[in-house]
């Protein structure tokens, strides 16, 4: 009822309907093997990213390698300018905090071979400002992984990481410790900005 009375008010004042803000799906990956490494570009998306403001990345993934790997990720194949980090992560009995400056960022950690063949690490990574060659990139990425074993791989992380490099953002390849298993999931959606 109030969608209609909203349409209703465009309608009668002449205006249209703006998706600023709305999350468009602009690619989707699902792996049928194994795999190395997982790219996303965006020549290869059902959009170019030039449409879009920023970028969301949703990745479940589970990995090759025991415990709970990383899935360290580059812009641009690679391009120069490092990536700086401020991080948050918890366990439910601590919390810690840490800086790091490194060549990469980290769109999230994937459950390992070790653990319950039926799970999955979920994280999400929004990426502003691909398109604004007056800033840099800047990440947030929101990451957890729960085995419910007593291995202790029970954590949630908060990342803040920064491009040094204001180009704009065509292309990004995702790199685990290991291999992605068969069955690991990435979606990504454009945002419109203004």
């Amino acid at each position: 009822m109030v969608l209609l009375a909203n349409a209703g008010f465009f309608a009668a004042s002449g205006s249209t309907f703006d998706d600023e803000g709305a999350w468009h799906a602009i690619n989707s990956i699902l792996l049928a093997s194994n795999t190395a490494s997982v790219s996303m570009t965006s020549a290869g998306s059902e959009k170019p990213w030039s449409d879009y403001q920023d970028l969301m990345l949703i990745m479940v993934g589970r990995g090759t390698n025991n415990g709970t790997p990383g899935v360290t990720t580059t812009f641009n194949s690679g391009a120069s300018g490092g990536y700086n980090w401020e991080y948050l992560t918890g366990n439910g009995t601590s919390v810690a905090a840490a800086s790091l400056n490194t060549t990469y960022f980290r769109v999230g950690h994937i459950i390992g071979a070790d653990h319950n063949a039926d799970y999955f690490c979920t994280s999400m990574s929004y990426m502003t400002g691909i398109n604004d060659t007056g800033s840099h990139t800047q990440i947030l990425t929101k990451d957890g992984f729960m085995s419910e074993e007593s291995s202790g791989d029970n954590t949630a992380e908060y990342r803040y990481s920064n491009w040094d490099n204001s180009s704009v953002v065509t292309e990004f390849t995702m790199n685990p410790d290991g291999n992605f298993l068969a069955g690991s999931r990435f979606d990504l959606y454009g945002i419109k900005g203004e």
